[in-house]
């Protein structure tokens, strides 16, 4: 055999040796072919990289003159081949995914060397970083405008999707084509959003969140206008005040104000805004403006201002008195009414073109008091000196008459009368100027009265009782001047003196016989009693009718008596006696008669 061939391709010749009998000879040549065993040793220049980098394979093939080619794997998936260089083959993959790759290399052979296959090469290929970053298309944006966010990815082999958020909300899902991802959105809220891009990652890139980018979306612009339903009104009258808000999509409120108060606040609804009646608008100008509060998606904004002129409403003045006449030195109130009742301010009280006295107003009205108006005819009026929102204003004249004061004095002529005495009584009023008439009085009775003349009134009486009278006299006063009363005069009235004539008949009488004693009193108007009398002893009283009193008597001894009357008086009479009447009683004549019993006697 022949042990020593090296491999490859040998042309093998028989050569025979000449011996003494044969020639040299040689064969014809013989095209022999020596193969040998290889191996093949797969590495990298590193275990581990990362999605992306592009991988180097390197299959050492031994012996190094083989030639031909070396196809590598991934698993079972042929990734490629590369020829022998000087026993190296080279493969560089651009893009291994992600993960853990069972590399392997293959030498197929060639003529000479025989096929080999290498171990596994555990190729280890971590995700790629990721980068991202997000902008905006529009920022600031309006309300309503469309705002694209771009999302741009690297590498940009990025598959997968990404994700927009606004703060933590979710706005969209986008998947990634070309290593970027974009979302429209119309919806933002008026405000400052945060906006970031979240990419989820794929099998060979690492997730990542953008930085945020602050999107200010602004509210879109509005106008408002309002309107009066009359820009001169007078005060207590009502104006309509009307506003409208564009857009008619705008929603929120209105409020209307006058300067800088509040007069109401209305909700907007299309466009529009119910109508607000002003019904306090103060006299003078008014500058009406309405703001509208914005909403969500609308800014706020504010009217120009419409002009309303409030004028002051008129007033009137009513005055009264509470006395008219009155006395002079007494007070008299004067009211005055000022209509409308809500005005204020104060009212000025009159004399002719005197000031007599400013007072408030309170609930329409003020009053003044006064007790200085001299006697006689005065014009009082009342002034309002009006306020913010009430005209001035001025009462017609009141004619007030003042009286006078007057005094009155009563005197009686005879100063002590007895009953039935004719009294003059005489009343004297001061000033002697003074006209009418004077009533006297006996306490609460009236006697009568009497006109004064040169300031002196007579009354005669003639009737007053037996008693102590209060007399009083009360002038009536006139145009001029004020009535007034007396003191009372104490008048005390006495008793009327009476008379008694006493008579007997018979007289002389006869013992046991009736006398009849009549007692005659003046005046027959005397009433009461008699008392008849024996000397000191009463014989009977009698009642005083018609002026007489009569009392029959049998009971007096023969002789003569001293006969008296004694009146005991009345209510208006004094008591009275008699003068004593001499009563002459004669004995009288017996007679005896004489009888016996038994008679016969024995």
């Amino acid at each position: 055999g022949l042990a020593s061939l090296t491999p490859g391709v040998h042309t093998i010749t028989a050569v025979s040796l000449a011996d003494n009998n044969l020639n040299q000879a040689t064969s014809a040549a013989l095209s022999q072919t020596v193969q040998a065993p290889t191996t093949i040793t797969l590495s990298s220049l590193s275990g581990t990289t990362v999605f992306g980098q592009p991988v180097t394979f390197t299959a050492a093939v031994a012996p190094a003159a083989s030639t031909g080619t070396v196809q590598f794997s991934d698993g079972s998936t042929a990734v490629g081949s590369a020829p022998i260089v000087n026993g190296l083959a080279s493969l560089t993959l651009p893009a291994l995914s992600a993960g853990s790759h069972s590399m392997q290399a293959a030498y197929n052979g060639d003529g000479i060397y025989l096929a080999s296959a290498s171990g596994v090469w555990v190729q280890t290929v971590n995700k790629a970083s990721t980068s991202i970053v997000l902008v905006s298309s529009l920022n600031p944006a309006v309300i309503g405008q469309s705002v694209v966010f771009t999302a741009t990815l690297l590498p940009a082999a990025t598959t997968g999707s990404v994700q927009f958020l606004d703060g933590a909300a979710v706005l969209a899902t986008v998947p990634v084509s070309g290593a970027s991802a974009s979302f429209a959105s119309t919806t933002l809220s008026a405000g400052s959003h945060s906006i970031t891009a979240v990419y989820g990652g794929d099998a060979n890139c690492n997730a990542v969140a953008s930085a945020v980018v602050t999107q200010t979306v602004t509210k879109a612009p509005s106008t408002t206008a309002v309107s009066a339903s009359s820009g001169t009104i007078v005060f207590g009258q009502n104006v309509d005040l009307t506003a409208s808000v564009s857009p008619a999509s705008a929603t929120g409120t209105v409020q209307f104000l006058d300067g800088a108060t509040v007069l109401a606040t209305q909700p907007v609804s299309g466009g529009s805004v119910p109508v607000v009646t002003a019904s306090n608008l103060a006299a003078g100008t008014h500058a009406i403006t309405a703001v509208y509060s914005g909403d969500s998606a609308y800014a706020g904004s504010t009217s120009a201002a419409t002009t309303v002129t409030v004028a002051k409403a008129a007033t009137t003045v009513a005055i009264g008195s509470s006395a008219n006449p009155s006395l002079s030195g007494t007070a008299v109130t004067f009211n005055a009414v000022v209509s409308p009742a809500a005005a204020t301010g104060s009212v000025q009280f009159l004399d002719g073109a005197a000031s007599l006295g400013t007072v408030a107003l309170s609930g329409g009205m003020a009053s003044l008091s006064t007790a200085a108006l001299a006697p006689g005819n005065h014009s009082i009026t009342a002034a309002y000196s009006g306020d913010g929102n009430y005209s001035t204003s001025t009462s017609a004249a009141l004619p007030q008459v003042v009286k006078g004061t007057t005094t009155t004095t009563v005197t009686s002529n005879p100063a002590s009368p007895i009953y039935g005495q004719a009294v003059q009584l005489t009343a004297t009023v001061a000033p002697s100027a003074a006209t009418g008439s004077v009533q006297f009085f006996d306490g609460a009775a009236s006697l009568g009265s009497a006109s004064l003349s040169l300031g002196s009134a007579v009354l005669t009486v003639s009737n007053l009782a037996v008693a102590t009278h209060a007399i009083t006299a009360s002038y009536s006063g006139n145009d001029s001047n004020q009535p007034s009363t007396s003191a009372a005069l104490v008048l005390t009235v006495s008793k009327a003196n009476s008379a008694v004539a006493l008579a007997s008949a018979p007289n002389p009488s006869t013992f046991g016989g009736a006398v009849t004693l009549t007692a005659t009193v003046s005046p027959t108007s005397a009433t009461g009693s008699v008392q008849f009398l024996d000397g000191a002893a009463s014989l009977g009283t009698v009642n005083v009718a018609g002026g007489t009193a009569s009392l029959t008597v049998s009971a007096l001894t023969a002789g003569t008596h001293s006969i008296s009357a004694s009146y005991g008086g009345d209510t208006t009479y004094a008591p009275s006696a008699s003068a004593a009447l001499a009563q002459s009683v004669s004995k009288a004549n017996s007679a005896v008669a004489l009888a016996s019993a038994p008679n016969p006697s024995t």
